[in-house]
């Protein structure tokens, strides 16, 4: 019996802030159809195929108790195929068995990250190189971090530039906070328009006995709308990509040492308009 913290029910995938617009609230009508008919069809089940009578027959999938040794990528025009040569014995249990068809050692750094207006927790990340070369599919991962199971991800080959990124779980070592200051935080109107000007504070404590490379997210909102305006005041030396509204920062946090971040916009519009999404 092993036992660990970590949290398999409890997703281990950093979360990734989406660009945050503003425009003017718009009212929306809505209108119902009651003459609808739900459709039901039986479930579709693979690996079907017809024998010489005509019946179809449901096919076992192809199941080892290990197979990496015994297995050859080919690379077709179109496809990746996976050639197992060593004959194995499939149990009748109604249950998935699992089948190692390869195993790979690749290199990595790691390094933690943390959105905390997504989620107040940090991510130890994973970011490998060389991926190209494995043949991978798209699907959803098991991740294995020091013999523990961690939670679930997904790889998809089609959407991953040079470096192979993966979540490998939350780290509550360390202490995130992100909080509003509502001392610099205001509300004023000048003349038509109302100006509306946002602090937050985010601090980072690392408790771990080891020194920490740390990525920050957080984000200013875009204005969608010519007669809104968003000005970022102070982003406390973040890089600050204006299409998005994203902040990052990229910080070293010493044993038992605490930062803060400070980051100030506001907000202008006409002050007879109500704001969508602020």
């Amino acid at each position: 019996m092993k036992l660990s913290t970590a949290n398999p029910n409890e997703s281990g995938l950093k979360p990734e802030l989406m660009a945050w617009y503003l425009d003017f609230y718009k009212p929306l009508s809505y209108s119902y159809n009651y003459n609808k008919k739900a459709k039901s069809s039986a479930p579709s089940m693979a690996m079907r195929k017809a024998d010489s009578t005509g019946e179809v027959v449901f096919e076992e999938p192809i199941l080892a108790k290990t197979a990496s040794d015994y297995v050859s990528t080919i690379q077709t025009s179109l496809n990746t195929e996976f050639d197992i040569s060593l004959p194995y014995t499939v149990s009748s249990a109604n249950k998935p068995t699992l089948v190692d068809i390869r195993n790979y050692e690749l290199k990595a750094e790691y390094n933690y990250s943390a959105a905390p207006k997504l989620d107040k927790d940090a991510f130890l990340l994973a970011k490998a190189t060389g991926w190209e070369e494995l043949s991978l599919l798209p699907g959803e991962a098991n991740i294995f971090f020091e013999g523990t199971f961690t939670g679930k991800s997904f790889i998809d080959p089609n959407n991953i530039k040079d470096t192979l990124s993966l979540s490998l779980g939350r780290d509550k070592r360390i202490v995130v906070k992100r909080e509003k200051l509502k001392e610099l935080t205001s509300r004023k109107f000048i003349g038509t328009n109302q100006k509306e000007t946002y602090a937050w504070e985010i601090s980072i404590r690392n408790t771990k006995t080891e020194a920490i490379k740390i990525s920050l997210e957080d984000q200013v909102p875009v204005s969608q709308n010519s007669q809104i305006e968003v000005t970022a005041i102070d982003v406390a030396g973040a890089k600050y990509n204006k299409d998005t509204g994203k902040l990052s920062w990229e910080l070293n946090l010493q044993p038992n040492e605490t930062k803060k971040i400070v980051f100030k916009y506001e907000v202008k519009y006409p002050k007879d308009k109500q704001v969508n999404g602020l």
